[in-house]
């Protein structure tokens, strides 16, 4: 099954969420596992187009993080939920949802602008 996953990249540049399909695999032993559908290092070029877009290197990102539920239990999934209908009400063009966010979505292998941030964004240090 393909689900859409969702990643908060911290950088020196815009707060970014970018959304990606995700395959989830579940066995018939009950366990679970997600992988993303593409390469991690076409999903690393792809966060380097959009950093150079904005005037930065991918060496300005200090992390790129998995949004969802830390731990598996009910009080974590019913919060999941809750975040997860933001984020896609966001990805639908709410510009009152994560307003500060610049969003992206994987498209054809490339991530594609769906909304701009409305936060500004300082150049710190000069040209790197």
């Amino acid at each position: 099954m393909i689900i859409q996953q969702y990643l908060d990249v911290i950088s020196d540049g815009p707060l970014m969420i970018v959304r990606m399909p995700y395959v989830r695999l579940e066995r018939r032993d009950g366990t679970v596992s997600e992988r993303p559908s593409m390469r991690w290092r076409d999903v690393l070029k792809a966060i380097t187009v959009v950093m150079r877009s904005h005037g930065f290197k991918l060496k300005n990102v200090y992390a790129i993080e998995r949004k969802g539920p830390a731990a598996s239990s009910p009080k974590f999934e019913a919060e999941w939920e809750q975040e997860r209908g933001r984020l896609e009400v966001a990805f639908d063009g709410d510009p009152t949802i994560f307003p500060d966010f610049w969003l992206y979505e994987w498209k054809n292998g490339a991530f594609a602008l769906v909304r701009r941030g409305t936060q500004a964004v300082e150049r710190v240090g000069g040209p790197s």
